[in-house]
């Protein structure tokens, strides 16, 4: 992709790499041809190897009843994203996050919009009885108070269009805490993590609860 055609233009200027994963390292090496001397690791906010060796979670812990799957999908429509490797298995419940990247760059509103339409079309073409989750973003306030609310609105809008279920902002608490966040100031570390986490779980349990006729209280906007 074209990180790895980055990373081979600017390798002679440049005294390291960095990756966010040993995964990374090793694909940079294999895959784009790098110098493994100039490659270091700085890991993401969650270690994905700490929770190799634990305990499955059951399906029914979460609701979720036998021969159902829930499906987390995050990312942009782009083929090594996998959604169409997602959607050959059953998809009950989608939470979609999508527009970090767009909207620290300033870039096309309209064009987010259509990403994100183009998700939930695609799996409720597939699975029409799907429950939609949006995880809403919001843009960094030196881009203008004009793009920042028509980015905002974005969220909404397509919650209320798609009978989606909204979390208003998925950093809420996380963004701008110098103690939760990694280095850069943009990504959340292990601490911020689990406040998303919350923030996702107060409004997914919700969901579940809905599909398995459990009751729910408020917390989450249409």
């Amino acid at each position: 992709g074209w990180h790895l055609r980055l990373a081979r233009w600017t390798d002679k200027w440049v005294e390291r790499h960095v990756c966010v994963s040993q995964a990374v390292l090793e694909f940079s090496t294999a895959t784009g041809g790098l110098d493994r001397e100039k490659l270091m690791v700085i890991p993401n906010g969650v270690d994905l190897g700490r929770f190799a060796s634990g305990d499955a979670v059951r399906p029914n812990d979460l609701g979720i009843g036998p021969q159902r799957r829930l499906i987390t999908f995050v990312g942009r429509l782009e083929e090594q994203k996998g959604l169409d490797w997602l959607l050959r298995q059953r998809v009950d419940v989608l939470v979609v996050e999508l527009g970090a990247n767009d909207g620290r760059r300033g870039q096309d509103i309209d064009a987010m919009r259509r990403n994100l339409q183009e998700i939930i079309d695609r799996t409720r073409a597939a699975y029409p009885a799907t429950d939609i989750v949006i995880a809403g973003m919001e843009a960094p306030p030196n881009l203008g108070s004009r793009y920042t609310g028509r980015f905002r609105n974005v969220f909404r809008d397509l919650a209320r269009k798609n009978d989606a279920v909204l979390i208003p902002f998925l950093l809420q608490g996380v963004a701008a805490e110098e103690d939760l966040n990694q280095l850069d100031g943009i990504h959340p570390n292990a601490d911020g993590h689990k406040i998303m986490a919350e923030t996702v779980w107060r409004v997914l349990e919700q969901v579940l609860g809905r599909r398995t006729g459990g009751q729910a209280d408020g917390g989450a906007e249409r």
